[in-house]
């Protein structure tokens, strides 16, 4: 979804909790020099000013995510 995001806006950050999907992103997106590849687990955004994203977009996260107990 990085690819063809990066050819509509002009800078693309991608989260992800794994190192090895930031490597293997990186690494397809070399080409790509507007695409950012973070790691985060998602929750904690510290990392980023306030007001530093435009869009949002989540993709197969909420399977991922504890049950309340």
């Amino acid at each position: 979804l990085l690819r063809p995001a990066s050819s509509y806006f002009s800078t693309v950050t991608g989260i992800d909790i794994s190192e090895a999907a930031i490597r293997c992103a990186e690494g397809l997106l070399a080409d790509r020099a507007n695409v950012r590849c973070c790691l985060g687990n998602g929750e904690n955004l510290s990392q980023f000013t306030d007001r530093h994203f435009d869009v949002a977009f989540s993709f197969a996260v909420l399977s991922h995510m504890p049950l309340e107990t």
